[in-house]
């Protein structure tokens, strides 16, 4: 340690500490401590025995001691090393860490009517709870209030535990995105990263959908100050009923019936009874004209569940576009304020019903036989095979059996989709490699590709066969070129992502549901080819996830061109069939009419799609189109065509398509899903003719039960930190607009002394000063001494 002899201020306007910074080595030396006292006491004890004996007057004698003394005073300071260093107050400031909730729920309306954000009757417009925020925080002033007296720092609930995202100003709200609420984690990580002695205040902002994570009240308890709540969102529901979602196929057969799935929400007290009815429609897409009421189902306002689905089978009889829309009929339509809540239009491709299938397989695997047997059995397909392994003339039970890979583009365009399974590669030319390729970027084919263990890993890594590759939804490092599946002893389980949660392709079963249930249940698989990555511009639908790994795409697929791929990693789908064989072949069935939806898409003039029909608040959508010359612009041009996108609140942006890589005409936009509701996006191909898609996004269900503020939790989360709560944002104003809240938190002004490097100057002058003193007194004392003696 150092010893303050004591705090000076200089001429300057630095204050000045001076120090004995050479007591440090004397009390790490004990021993070298004693010596130096010793001898110090020992110089001057001899110094005055002496003086004793000295002749001469008393005032002589004494002249000689001072004289004495301050040689060893000097020669005592030049060894204790005094020094000084110049002192800086700091004033660290107050802080208020003020915590956004970002979780999907704050998507939802702020009011009691509980509607959909967006247009309303009369023209007014319903806010959300994200919006009821920013109005709060910055609109009304409460974050320049509280910088008045604090710096502040906005948090949302969502950032990374290692550091807490910290942004000033209108960036500081994004769309609300987390598909959970975990209030407790964002006090304690907030307290952990911007926590302290100057932190007086955290302030949360929140519906307190608290439903992950640790509890909001312990957490609050630790934080180390009054943490003060202010709720948003309605604190209570008028009745009211709604259609939320609606799941579709994009495509369907004639005389096949497909499924649509429609999501119904009821609030409040909500107790009527209702109908749901699917009806066709007619007419312009300005003025639709509803028809015939094709399925109905009774809707008791007694029920217990707050959402659930409704699943129709619909049938259409001729090919072409169908419209058709799902409309609640409720006892008191007016009591709505908005009639779209009540309807939902949609519309399905009704194709060719025969899908032509060539499956190409190196050997007879177990997935190749059921899946050529389905086929053979199934008349909506027509499946010609390929087997490489096969002997010349051998019987295969198919519409048709090939012994090479077509080798005209005509002879390929027969068929719909082209499913690979371990298939010989090397045996394709690069004419026909090219021909591959540019039947599904520009004729619309589909193509499924499924790795094995005999040619995959062989075929795929020649540079002839690169165009595939390309084709394909997910990348295969040269890792995964040279390894062997993983096998495992136990199974594998898959995970049904968001995309495969509304994608009616992973449909195993009859509602969405029992479907994702059934995906739950299932084992999983034993073998799977790891490290495989999926491609930005690909939608992955479910993932295995081995103990300790990475999660691996299972099943995923990407638009290309005006086709579609897509690619399994596993050679072991036939384990569906042990949870009953229709599983097996409802994945593939509708898997493979999936693919091969491009083909009647890609004879239209145009196609406008999104990649998806349903989506979670805050993922990014993409809007996919295969537009015609015409629509496109000049050569070289990135942007092809502008697309509309109409938000749920009603507002109209552009969103550039921009050329994509995968076949000209091909082009894509993408625009983030930040508000719950239904998108619809349309291309103008002239003369009134609009290409159009629809997307709906939803919050998922353990968000959308946030329906209610739990003024309950924010209460106690600021009882148990010493804070208070505020029932809603003008509860923390006070008279002539003065925020409340402000005034309520006491600064924590923090003042830190720090100390600057010593004045080695001061030190070089100081020794020279203290050997001149020294030096001077002791021959001033020798001179005293010898005049006293001539006397």
């Amino acid at each position: 340690m150092t010893y303050l002899l004591g705090q000076l201020t200089s001429r300057g306007p630095t204050p000045l500490r001076y120090e004995l910074v050479g007591l440090d080595q004397l009390e790490a030396s004990p021993l070298l401590a004693v010596l130096l006292a010793f001898s110090v006491a020992a110089a001057v004890g001899l110094t005055l025995a002496r003086s004793h004996y000295e002749p001469g007057s008393f005032e002589v004698r004494l002249v000689q001691v001072l004289l004495r003394l301050t040689a060893v005073i000097a020669v005592a300071l030049s060894l204790l090393g005094l020094t000084r260093r110049p002192v800086e107050v700091v004033e660290r400031s107050s802080r208020v860490v003020v915590i956004v909730d970002d979780s999907q729920s704050m998507g939802l309306p702020a009011g009691e009517t509980s509607e959909r954000p967006g247009p309303r009757a009369g023209g007014a417009t319903e806010r959300s709870r994200e919006q009821q925020v920013e109005d709060l925080l910055v609109r009304d002033g409460l974050l320049a209030a509280l910088g008045e007296r604090h710096e502040v720092q906005v948090v949302r609930t969502g950032a990374p535990a290692e550091a807490l995202a910290m942004v000033e100003g209108d960036e500081a709200f994004w769309p609300p995105t987390l598909s959970s609420t975990p209030l407790g984690d964002a006090l304690t990580e907030g307290a952990r990263v911007l926590g302290g002695p100057t932190l007086a205040a955290m302030v949360l902002v929140s519906d307190g959908g608290q439903n992950a994570g640790r509890d909001p009240v312990e957490a609050a308890a630790v934080v180390g100050a009054p943490v003060y709540t202010i709720g948003v969102g309605p604190t209570r529901l008028a009745p009211r009923i709604q259609i939320v979602e609606l799941v579709a196929s994009e495509t369907a057969y004639p005389d096949d019936p497909f499924e649509v799935t429609v999501v119904i929400e009821t609030q409040g007290d909500w107790s009527s009874d209702a109908a749901l009815k699917i009806v066709s429609l007619s007419g312009t897409e300005e003025d639709p004209v509803e028809g015939e009421t094709l399925q109905a189902a009774a809707i008791d306002g007694a029920r217990d569940a707050s959402t659930w689905s409704e699943s129709f089978q619909v049938t259409a009889k001729e090919v072409g576009a169908h419209r058709y829309r799902a409309r609640l009929e409720v006892v008191d339509p007016a009591s709505h304020e908005t009639a779209s809540d009540l309807k939902f239009d949609f519309s399905v491709d009704v194709v060719d019903k025969v899908v032509r299938v060539l499956l190409w397989s190196g050997g007879p695997s177990r997935d190749y036989q059921f899946l050529r047997n389905q086929l053979f059995r199934d008349d909506s397909f027509q499946v010609t095979v390929l087997l490489d392994s096969a002997e010349l003339g051998a019987a295969q039970e198919a519409a048709g059996t090939i012994e090479r890979f077509p080798a005209t583009s005509e002879e390929l365009d027969a068929f719909d989709v082209l499913a690979i399974f371990d298939a010989d590669l090397s045996r394709l030319t690069p004419t026909e490699v090219d021909m591959i390729v540019d039947w599904v970027s520009a004729k619309g084919g589909g193509l499924l590709y499924r790795p094995g263990l005999v040619y995959g890993p062989r075929s795929l890594d020649m540079p002839a066969v690169a165009g595939v590759r390309r084709l394909l939804p997910v990348d295969l490092p040269i890792g995964f070129l040279a390894t062997q599946p993983a096998r495992n002893d136990s199974p594998t389980p898959v995970t049904v992502t968001r995309a495969g949660q509304s994608e009616p392709m992973m449909r195993l079963a009859a509602t969405p549901e029992t479907s994702l249930e059934a995906w739950r249940n299932f084992n999983g698989f034993f073998a799977y080819y790891p490290d495989v990555r999926a491609k930005p511009s690909a939608t992955v639908y479910a993932t295995l996830n081995p103990p300790g790994g990475e999660p691996t795409p299972l099943l995923s697929d990407q638009f290309y061109g005006a086709g579609r791929t897509a690619c399994l990693t596993t050679g072991e789908t036939w384990r569906l069939r042990s949870e009953g064989a229709e599983r097996f072949e409802l994945l593939f069935t509708n898997l493979l009419r999936k693919l091969a939806s491009g083909r009647a898409a890609a004879r239209q003039q145009g196609v406008l799609v999104f990649e998806r029909s349903g989506y979670e608040l805050g993922e990014t959508m993409t809007l996919y189109a295969r537009l015609p010359k015409p629509v496109g612009g000049l050569e070289g041009d990135d942007d092809l065509a502008t697309a509309l996108i109409v938000s749920p609140d009603g507002q109209t942006t552009s969103a550039p398509l921009v050329q994509a890589s995968d076949g000209p005409g091909a082009a894509s936009a993408k625009l983030l899903a930040a508000q719950l509701g239904r998108y619809s996006a349309s291309v103008s191909r002239g003369a009134g003719d609009d290409l159009t898609a629809i997307a709906t996004v939803a919050a998922p269900e353990r968000e959308r039960g946030t329906l209610v503020r739990d003024e309950q939790l924010l209460r106690s989360i600021a009882q148990a930190s010493g804070g208070q709560y505020y029932a809603d944002g003008a509860a923390t104003l006070g008279e002539g607009g003065r925020a409340a809240l402000a005034d309520a938190i006491e600064p924590r002004t923090e003042r830190i002394t720090r100390f600057g490097e010593p004045d080695r100057a001061f030190e070089w002058r100081l020794s020279r000063l203290l050997l001149w003193v020294a030096g001077g007194a002791l021959i001033l004392e020798w001179l005293l001494r010898r005049w006293n003696r001539l006397l």
